[in-house]
């Protein structure tokens, strides 16, 4: 349910963040929770979300899942209401509702026509505050649980992807799948459900976003009353854990795999409070692969013999996340041949070999990807979400300007960072064995 992948958009418009954004309110409960309202009287419908400050990136070997398997739990009913009739509830007002977990975060979120904002307002707080967690609702969702794990094992690229996490984090829980084991999701019992949510669903890792056509001030009014006196465990911050960087670089991993043969190079990336480091890191993403013009692209081309495809991703994370290349080659081609073109590649672009014309077109492209995500109050929601709880929201406002600052020598400067070598080298599927 975590997106993996860069999303790309053809270019309209260009314009500053700052003219686009509704003014974003935020007020803060003394528990530490922390609402944020954006109101657009103008609009005809609402988002309503819940951002909870914890994934899987809080859990231990023994409860690895658990996260996810109470983001299946929260929809299912609630003490007042079963799981069919509080579907029905939020289907009645016009809504429909939804939720994900990453390794950092878990959100809710129901979108409904404006008039309809405060109760299904009221519907998220029931199901926050009083999920029911019956015997019959647990085993059912144990077993679409157990069937999306299944799903997932016959992936290709979501099986590459936590083994690649799983190498790249040895001592750090984002090497563990969202998912979790078979093992475990086997075992949770609702006693488990209950304690995690009552330890890390406390009021400092909440976060309400509310955004469309509402009262602002009954609606903000309405969670202080509800959360005046929530029950929580007394842990309000979220453990760190320590990130280490690996003593030699690279790291080579071979994993099987069928078709033609691909290269990943992994290069640990900036984490979510250094957020200058994580705009250089997307537009550095975005000059290098967005679309058919791009340099990777013009490298493909120029090695057509060679490389199939290539493809650069990059995801923001609370600790140092992963610029993956992925190029997928044909079997004559030597893997060696195709590190050394993408790593050509990136030096090129430390040496400033490319034109002030591709990085303003990444600018704009980039840019206007983040105005066009937050067109639509979920969209908004969503950007305001993940910058809260990773760092601060406030990022989310100002990243378009941020993005529009760099220069041409600040994408050289972090092209150079990476330049000497990978932190890893995976070779999928090759059969070759290189040291």
């Amino acid at each position: 349910m975590n997106t993996k992948t860069i999303f790309f958009i053809t270019i309209f418009i260009f314009c500053c963040c700052s003219s686009v954004f509704a003014k974003v309110n935020e007020h803060k409960l003394p528990s530490g929770l922390k609402i944020l309202t954006s109101v657009n009287n103008l609009s005809e419908t609402s988002s309503v979300n819940v951002w909870v400050k914890t994934g899987s990136a809080n859990e231990t070997a023994d409860n690895s899942g658990i996260s996810h398997f109470l983001e299946h739990m929260f929809f299912r009913g609630t003490d007042k209401r079963g799981g069919l009739e509080f579907k029905s509830a939020i289907e009645r007002l016009g809504g429909s509702s939804n939720a994900e977990t990453s390794k950092d975060y878990t959100r809710y979120y129901i979108n409904v026509p404006a008039e309809n904002t405060k109760e299904a307002l009221m519907l998220l707080v029931e199901t926050l505050k009083h999920a029911s967690f019956t015997k019959d609702d647990t085993e059912t969702e144990r077993k679409v649980i157990l069937e999306e794990y299944r799903m997932n094992k016959n992936n290709l690229s979501n099986t590459l992807y936590d083994k690649i996490f799983e190498f790249a984090y040895p001592n750090h829980p984002y090497a563990r799948s969202v998912i979790g084991t078979e093992k475990n999701i086997k075992k949770f019992t609702i006693g488990d459900l209950k304690n995690y949510r009552r330890e890390f669903y406390s009021p400092s890792n909440l976060t309400f976003i509310i955004n469309g056509s509402f009262d602002e001030k009954d609606i903000v009014k309405y969670i202080t009353d509800e959360f005046s006196d929530y029950d929580s465990a007394s842990k309000n911050e979220i453990e760190r854990y320590k990130f280490e960087y690996p003593k030699t670089k690279p790291i080579r991993k071979d994993i099987k795999s069928f078709g033609n043969p691909s290269l990943v190079l992994a290069f640990y990336a900036p984490p979510a409070h250094d957020e200058k480091g994580i705009v250089n890191a997307d537009l550095f993403c975005f000059v290098m692969g967005m679309g058919k013009s791009s340099i990777l692209e013009k490298m493909k081309k120029d090695n057509s013999e060679k490389i199939k495809n290539v493809d650069i991703q990059f995801q923001t994370m609370r600790y140092p996340g992963l610029i993956l290349i992925v190029a997928e080659y044909d079997k004559k081609a030597k893997s060696i041949e195709i590190e050394e073109i993408l790593m050509n590649t990136i030096k090129n672009v430390a040496e400033g070999k490319f034109t002030e014309a591709e990085l303003q077109r990444g600018k704009k492209i980039l840019t206007n990807n983040h105005l066009f995500s937050n067109e639509t109050n979920a969209g908004l929601a969503g950007s305001l979400g993940i910058y809260a709880v990773l760092n601060r929201w406030q990022f989310s406002e100002e990243y378009c300007d941020m993005i529009n600052n760099l220069t041409k020598k600040d994408i050289m400067n972090f092209a150079k960072s990476i330049s000497e070598s990978p932190d890893f080298v995976f070779n999928i599927g090759s059969g070759e064995k290189r040291k």
